[in-house]
């Protein structure tokens, strides 16, 4: 085995995109997250703050401050619809409205973050 094979915290670091399914038909849809992966230091920094927080917080803002920390951005995400569509710019505070009134959009990017192989080559 060639011990490159072992580095993989900087392909992780690079982030991949996630297909996102709309959560209201569970049909495909055009949006794609872009995220960073369990081996990135991203991850793992957020995952040390996450447990060094008080240990009142409720997992499911855990797992939210979680996504925040490791979304790049995001393609292909609109308000409104037809030509009145605007394109909705990426921000922290923005995915976490989402991961927080989307419980279905975070297990779909937590699913995806946490199989280290959709972050790397082969």
């Amino acid at each position: 085995m060639d011990i490159n094979d072992f580095y993989t915290a900087d392909e992780h670091e690079k982030g991949r995109e996630v297909a996102i399914n709309n959560p209201s038909t569970g049909e495909p849809s055009d949006v794609v997250f872009i995220v960073r992966g369990p081996d990135s230091k991203t991850f793992r920094k957020a995952i040390l703050k996450s447990n060094r927080a008080n240990l009142e917080v409720d997992d499911a803002d855990s797992m939210t401050n979680l996504l925040v920390a490791v979304t790049i951005g995001w393609k292909g995400l609109k308000q409104g619809s037809g030509k009145d569509a605007k394109d909705v710019p990426f921000s922290p505070e923005a995915a976490r409205k989402i991961y927080d009134q989307s419980p279905d959009v975070a297990t779909q990017v937590m699913t995806f973050v946490s199989q280290r192989q959709n972050f790397t080559k082969g």
